[in-house]
């Protein structure tokens, strides 16, 4: 077995290391770290926004069917709307024909056909034998 031999401090500073140093890229060329750091911060930059992205768009995804819930509802509330307009309109015009006390008496008679008794009716007859025409 042998002893290792002793290594003089000149001799191991004159010659070079066995192993080589690992090279870096950016000690060689200053913009290119500075070009690399850009690309990493552009890279991160890129991926949180195309987080936000996809989570805008969950979101969306997630209110489409609320939102058509929602106009559907509306569509349904405007048609009973303009309904009760209408029937309002016309339990307005049937209100004034009831309440009206010479309004209410026509409709009485034309809806009964019952005249009052202060009414008289006359009633043309022509004579008998002589034609309507002839008349003088």
């Amino acid at each position: 077995m042998s002893l290792p031999q002793p290594v003089l401090l000149e001799e191991a500073i004159s010659a070079p290391s066995r192993q080589p140093r690992p090279v870096t890229r950016h000690r060689k060329n200053p913009r290119l770290a500075a070009h690399h750091a850009l690309g990493w911060e552009m890279a991160f930059r890129l991926g949180i926004n195309l987080g936000l992205s996809l989570v805008a768009l969950g979101a969306l995804v997630r209110l489409v069917p609320y939102y058509q819930t929602q106009r559907r509802a509306l569509v349904e509330i405007e048609s009973a709307v303009t309904l009760a307009t209408v029937n309002a309109e016309m339990l307005q015009t049937e209100f004034g024909l009831y309440f009206d006390p010479v309004e209410a008496s026509r409709l009485l008679q034309a809806q009964s056909g019952v005249e009052s008794g202060q009414a008289i009716s006359v009633v043309l007859v022509s004579p008998q034998g002589v034609p309507p025409s002839a008349e003088p």
